[in-house]
């Protein structure tokens, strides 16, 4: 499923978890909800579906509501065009969430604001200026055209780059994007800027920061593609190792016959879904999770994190070769000097250079990113963890 195509649905079961504020809010609207678990296991209180619907989804993480995403299944790379997709999206709305306060920004650092509150002392504006609801509707209701119209030239610039720029495959959904941006500005915002310009000069000044604004989060969103496709690899590698797992305690794998090594065995369908079936009736499964945690940092800053899970653990002296090689604090090891030292492939092979673009991106677009790979030998399971904080 493109993004840009209007597809309520993607097809995939899933938990979403509810942070506390979210609980809160349908509860007071007396949305019934259910008592849903993530990947570790606690239970909360959220939807539980075997679809997720995306308005749904757009609805949760608009509102700052949305804890966790939450799939597990034996066979998920069978999903990856619906895994690429929840990734997108909710980095998308992580983009959308933080482009809101950025504009905000943008309209009380200029000099007109200073203009403004020279002229009204009794009335100035401020971070925490708040204004009559009423009085911004009726507003918005007079100025619909001229900012439909402001809108367009704010996008000329943004996508004239989106044409020009061949890595940008999907042109169409890069645009839906930003247009979906700009919606999100609030009745406030607007009602701001009109407040602050007095006339045509100072609009297009302001105007002109904005859609200098828009190219820096266009730039942004560039990293959502390879995240997607990092994820897929991920899954690959954990379902191959669940399969693996499950294969070699069934003797179906056998280590001394290269006919039968778990490369060749998965290559034919029959054999392949046996073992998922078999695995599923053993109780393994991958799973994975998508979450947003605030930071807590004065930036407000949201951390974006996606969790792959699969069956096993790397064995302690290869994990602990890595480490003494990397020679770094972080916790677990990193997941392209894991790959590099171990000499295995991430997933079909991009795997490493999905994390090298990403963390070369990260770096231009002022957004944390880091990637770890982790075992836990009492549950006899392995993780990866991708953590983009922006």
């Amino acid at each position: 499923m493109s993004l840009t195509k209007k597809n309520p649905v993607i097809n995939i079961p899933a938990n979403i978890i509810l942070n506390e504020k979210g609980e809160n809010y349908f509860s007071s609207l007396g949305v019934p909800l259910k008592s849903v678990s993530g990947i570790n296991g606690r239970k909360r209180f959220g939807f539980c579906s075997n679809i997720l619907e995306v308005p749904l989804v757009k609805t949760i993480s608009k509102g700052n509501f949305l804890e966790e995403v939450y799939t597990r299944e034996t066979d998920l790379i069978s999903r990856k065009s619906e895994i690429q997709d929840i990734t997108k999206l909710l980095f998308y709305s992580l983009i959308y969430n933080k482009f809101i306060p950025h504009l905000r920004e943008v309209l009380l650092n200029t000099n007109l604001i200073e203009k403004y509150n020279m002229k009204n002392p009794s009335t100035k504006i401020t971070h925490d200026t708040k204004f009559d609801e009423q009085k911004i509707k009726a507003f918005f209701a007079s100025r619909k055209e001229e900012i439909s119209k402001m809108i367009t030239n704010i996008l000329k610039k943004p996508y004239k780059i989106i044409d020009e720029d061949k890595d940008i495959k999907e042109k169409d959904e890069k645009k839906n994007i930003l247009k979906t941006m700009l919606n999100h500005i609030t009745l406030r915002e607007w009602f701001l800027f009109f407040l602050i310009t007095t006339d045509a000069r100072e609009r297009d000044i302001v105007t002109e920061r904005i859609s200098d604004l828009m190219i820096i989060y266009l730039g942004k969103t560039k990293i959502a593609d390879y995240l997607g496709f990092l994820v897929v690899e991920l899954i690959q590698n954990a379902e191959k190792a669940t399969l693996e797992k499950a294969a070699k305690i069934k003797g179906i794998v056998k280590k001394d016959d290269d006919s039968r090594t778990v490369d060749n065995i998965l290559k034919d369908v029959n054999t392949r879904n046996k073992i998922i079936e078999i695995s599923r009736q053993m109780g393994y499964f991958i799973e994975l999770s998508w979450k947003f945690k605030d930071v807590g940092d004065r930036l407000n800053s949201i951390r974006y994190e996606i969790t792959v899970s699969n069956k096993g653990v790397i064995p302690k002296a290869k994990r602990n070769e890595v480490k003494n090689k990397s020679q770094t604090d972080i916790e677990g090891l990193s997941l392209a000097d894991f790959y590099q030292d171990t000499g295995q492939e991430l997933g079909a092979g991009l795997g490493l250079f999905y994390i090298s673009y990403i963390n070369e991106e990260s770096v231009k677009q002022g957004i944390k990113f880091s990637s770890i790979i982790d075992s836990d030998d009492d549950k006899d399971i392995t993780y990866v963890i991708l953590k983009i904080t922006v």
